[in-house]
């Protein structure tokens, strides 16, 4: 038996939601995280953080960052 990725909607205590892939409830994969404030993360990540490619929008859909990610922080 192998570990297989998930594809569900999980919701966070902190009133963030996310839907996309996820291994044992932590993201890891494409996915959208929606933050509490109502922006909007769409992209790949990494141990439940924005890792790779993304971009950050508001909560009407304006991208306000889109390139490279890695642990979170924009770096391209």
């Amino acid at each position: 038996k192998g570990v297989y990725p998930h594809i569900d909607t999980l919701s966070y205590s902190d009133g963030r939601s996310y839907y996309g892939k996820h291994f044992n409830g932590i993201p890891k994969g494409w996915g959208q995280m929606i933050y509490s404030d109502g922006r909007q993360f769409l992209g790949e990540f990494k141990s439940g953080v924005p890792n790779g490619w993304g971009m950050l929008c508001t909560a009407d859909g304006a991208i306000i960052e889109e390139g490279e990610w890695h642990n979170g922080n924009k770096v391209l």
